[in-house]
C-alpha cells in the first residue's frame, strides 16, 4: 500500500515518561524508508513542564497526554486514537529500529499470499556495557500457532528462544483500534495485546528481518525490574485457557524467575504452589531458566548472549558435520572483534558504538572492558585512543591501568592476537610519562594494520612496520536529532566538545570579547577536563555579557539544540589531524571555521567552501567576524541547504573495517578460535 504525498503511511506510536533517549527513538522512526510520510505521535505517561512539553511538541507531529502514570497501555491506546494512518507501529523510548523495519514489517502485513493483521520482527538485546545479541529469536513464531504456545512452551534459558518484542509491532490500524492494550497492566503488555488481537481472530505474523535494538534493564524500564507478583497475576487471567503445561513453563520460566531475582522466599514458595496447582511438571530447562534468577540478571544475560549471540546463521540452521555434532562451517566462524573502548555515556562520542553496530552485519563487536581484554577470547583487539587505556584519575588509577596494560601486551604476544589501531591523532594531546610512551612502543610492536581517518603523509602516529588503510571518519545523522535547515542567521557563535588545553578555547574567548559586535554573540558548551581548565576558560571570558560559558557534559538532545540555534561552529585547535566535532556539526548542516591544515583543506574540497572556512596562524576576533558575515551572507541569500558528504555512510565504513581486520589475521592467526 501506497500512501498520498500528503498523508502518512505509518503511525508510530511512542510512549514515553520523558527518558534522555527519546529524541533518538523519535529520529530512528523519521528514518525509516516508506513508500509515503511516517507520523510519530508521542504520548506522555508524565506531568510534562512548559520546556519539557515545548521540546517534544518539537519532536512529534502529534504529541498526547495520559494526566500522569496511567502506564504505557493506556498511552499507547491514546496514540492509536490520535493516529492518522493505514498502519500503526510501537516503539518504546529507549529503542530504536534498524533501517528498513517498516518497510519489511508492512510487506509481511500485505503479504498476497498470506496477510497479517499484526506483524513483529526479530530483535538485537543490547545490555548495559555494551554486549549485544545477534538477531534474535532463533525460532519464529510459526504461523497460525498460539502466541503464548509458542512463548512459553518448553521456555529455554537462552537467549535466541521465543520471543516477540513491543518495539518490533505493526498493526493494521482498525486492528489496533478494534483491540487496545490493556490499561493498568505493570508486565507482560506485549503479549496480552498479542493474545487479545488472536482471541479476537487476528492473524499475528513474525517476519525473520532484524527490527530494532532493544536496551535490555534500561533506567525506568518494567522489563528490568523483578515484579513476580504482576507476573502471577497476567499469568492466572488466561491459565483455564491454555494446557496445564503451557501455564507450568509460563510460572515457572517467568514469576519463578523474578521471585529469584529478588530473593523473595514467598514469591518463590507462591510460584511452587501455583506449579503444583496445575498439575504439570514444568520443562526441566525452563526450570532451570527460573531458578536461573538466583544470578544477577545483566550477567546471566551476558553469559547468554556470549553463549548462543543469536547470529543469523542460528536462525536458518545450517548442516552439521556428521558425527561431531559442530555446524559445518565452523571453520569461517565469523571473527570476534574487541574495541579497546566502551559505549559511550549520555555525553560522550558515539563514533566508536557506531563503527560497532555498522559492523555486527559481518563480525562479532564486544565493546572494551579488562575482563573481556584478558579473559575472554577474541581474535582482533581494534585500538583507539591507547593513551585512554594507560591514564587513570589520580595516580594510583593510573598505576592500575598500565599495570593491566602490560598483562594485556603479554595475552597479545602469547596468543598473537591481531592488534589494528585507528590513528584518530597524530600524538597524544596531552603528554603522557616515559612509562606510557615504552608501553604504547610495545603495542605499536603488536600492531599489524593502522587504519587513518584521512590520508597519512607520514609525519608520525601510524606504528612502525604496520600495513596501512584510509578509512573515512563516518557522519553523525543518525545519532542527532536534525537541525533545521540555516536560512537565516541567529547571530550565534558556538563552541562544543570537551575543553582541553590544545582545542583553544581560552584564546577563542579572548579574542570574542575583542570583537565590538552587539549581534554576535559566543556560546561555549562542553565539559573542561579538570579544575584548573574551567578556571583559565572563565578567567579569559571574564564575565563578558555576550559570552555564555555552559562547562558541563551535554545530552544529545542538549548539543543537537546548541547546534541548531547556531550560525557558525568554531573549533579553534592548535592542530588538526582529524576532528568528530567538525563532522557532528558538518551532519547537522552547520558550517565551521577551524584552522588551515591539510585534513581542513581536504574536507573543504569534499563539502564546499560554504561549509568549511579556515584560519591561518593564531586565531582572531576578526577572523571569526569575516567567517560569521560570510555564512550570514550565504544564508540570506536563500539558505545552505545540506551537507553532501562522500564516502561516509557506516555501512561503507564497516566493510573497509572488516577488509583490514580479515587482511590483518591473515598475516598470523589468533589461537583464540583460529583465523578470523
Amino acid at each position: 500500500m501506497t500512501a498520498p504525498a500528503d498523508a502518512p503511511l505509518v503511525s508510530v506510536v511512542i510512549p514515553t515518561v520523558l527518558r534522555p533517549r527519546l529524541a533518538r527513538a523519535v529520529a530512528h522512526a523519521r528514518g525509516q524508508e516508506v513508500p509515503g510520510r511516517v507520523e510519530v505521535v508521542v504520548a506522555v505517561d508524565t506531568v510534562p513542564g512548559d520546556d519539557e512539553l515545548r521540546a517534544v511538541s518539537e519532536l512529534a507531529d502529534t504529541v498526547v497526554l495520559t494526566g500522569g502514570r496511567r502506564g504505557a497501555g493506556t498511552a499507547r491506546n491514546l496514540g492509536v486514537e490520535a493516529s492518522t494512518a493505514p498502519y500503526v507501529a510501537f516503539l518504546d523510548d529507549d529503542d530504536e529500529w534498524h533501517p528498513g523495519h517498516l518497510a519489511a514489517a508492512i510487506a509481511a502485513l500485505d503479504d498476497p499470499a498470506d496477510p497479517a493483521d499484526v506483524v513483529g520482527a526479530r530483535v538485537t538485546q543490547v545490555l548495559s556495557g555494551g554486549v549485544a545479541s545477534g538477531p534474535v529469536p532463533r525460532d519464529l513464531l510459526p504461523p497460525g500457532d498460539d502466541v503464548l504456545e509458542y512463548l512459553f512452551r518448553g521456555r529455554r534459558p537462552d537467549i535466541a528462544r521465543p520471543s516477540i518484542y513491543t518495539s518490533t509491532l505493526v498493526a493494521r490500524r482498525e486492528t489496533a483500534v478494534a483491540t487496545p492494550w490493556r490499561a493498568g497492566l505493570r508486565r507482560h503488555q506485549d503479549w496480552e495485546w498479542l493474545r487479545a488481537v488472536q482471541a479476537s481472530g487476528g492473524t499475528v505474523r513474525q517476519s525473520p528481518h532484524p527490527g530494532a535494538r532493544i536496551h535490555m534493564g534500561s533506567a525506568g524500564s518494567i522489563s528490568g525490574t523483578a515484579d513476580w507478583e504482576s507476573s502471577l497475576a497476567w499469568g492466572r487471567t488466561w491459565r483455564g485457557s491454555r494446557s496445564p503445561r503451557v501455564y507450568a513453563d509460563f510460572v515457572a520460566g517467568q514469576p519463578l524467575r523474578y521471585a529469584t531475582q529478588s530473593r523473595s522466599l514467598p514469591g518463590v514458595l507462591a510460584c511452587l504452589r501455583e506449579v503444583a496447582s496445575a498439575r504439570a511438571l514444568p520443562s526441566p530447562q525452563t526450570l532451570v531458566l527460573g531458578l536461573g534468577g538466583l544470578v544477577p540478571r545483566d550477567r546471566a544475560l551476558r553469559v547468554l548472549a556470549r553463549l548462543r549471540p543469536g547470529r543469523p546463521g542460528d536462525a536458518d540452521r545450517g548442516p552439521r558435520d556428521a558425527g561431531s555434532g559442530r555446524p559445518a562451517a565452523a571453520a569461517t566462524r565469523r571473527p570476534r572483534v574487541l574495541l579497546s573502548a566502551g559505549r559511550p555515556g549520555a555525553s560522550g562520542n558515539p563514533y566508536v558504538e557506531l563503527l560497532g553496530e555498522a559492523m555486527r552485519s559481518q563480525v562479532d563487536v564486544e565493546y572494551f572492558s579488562w575482563r573481556a581484554a584478558l579473559l575472554w577470547p577474541y581474535d582482533v583487539l581494534h585500538v583507539h585512543w591507547p593513551d585512554h587505556l594507560t591514564r587513570g584519575a589520580g595516580a594510583v588509577r593510573t598505576a592500575g591501568k598500565r599495570a593491566l596494560f602490560a598483562l594485556l601486551l603479554a595475552r597479545l604476544a602469547l596468543r598473537r592476537t591481531t592488534v589494528v589501531r585507528t590513528v584518530h591523532n597524530l600524538r597524544p594531546h596531552e603528554e603522557g610519562s616515559a612509562t606510557e610512551r615504552r608501553l604504547h612502543d610495545a603495542l605499536d610492536r603488536l600492531t599489524r594494520s593502522s587504519i587513518h581517518l584521512v590520508p597519512h603523509d607520514g609525519a608520525g602516529g601510524a606504528p612502525a612496520g604496520a600495513d596501512e588503510a584510509v578509512v573515512p571518519h563516518g557522519h553523525y545523522r543518525d545519532v542527532y536529532p536534525p537541525a533545521a535547515p540555516l536560512d537565516a542567521p541567529t547571530g550565534n557563535v558556538l563552541y562544543f566538545g570537551s575543553v582541553r588545553p590544545y582545542k583553544g578555547v581560552p584564546r577563542l574567548c579572548e579574542q570574542f570579547r575583542a570583537v565590538e559586535r552587539d549581534d554576535l554573540r559566543l556560546r561555549v558548551v562542553g565539559r573542561p577536563m579538570d579544575d584548573a581548565m574551567a578556571r583559565e576558560v572563565a578567567a579569559a571570558a571574564a564575565g563578558h555579557p555576550r559570552i555564555d560559558l555552559d562547562l558541563r557534559g551535554q545530552s544529545v538532545d542538549e548539543l543537537a539544540r546548541a547546534i541548531d540555534e547556531a550560525t557558525l561552529v568554531v573549533l579553534p585547535f592548535d592542530e588538526m589531524h582529524n576532528s568528530g566535532s567538525v563532522l557532528l556539526a558538518l551532519s547537522l548542516d552547520r558550517p565551521v571555521l577551524v584552522p588551515e591544515s591539510p585534513t581542513s583543506s581536504l574536507l573543504r574540497d569534499e563539502v564546499g567552501a560554504a561549509w568549511v572556512h579556515t584560519y591561518a596562524g593564531p586565531l582572531t576576533g576578526e577572523h571569526v567576524g569575516h567567517a560569521y558575515d560570510e555564512v550570514a551572507r550565504r544564508a540570506a541569500a536563500g539558505g545552505l541547504g545540506r551537507v553532501e558528504f562522500r564516502g561516509r555512510e557506516w555501512a561503507e565504513i564497516a566493510a573497509a573495517h572488516v577488509d583490514v581486520f580479515r587482511r590483518s589475521a591473515g598475516r598470523g592467526g589468533s589461537r583464540d578460535r583460529g583465523t578470523a
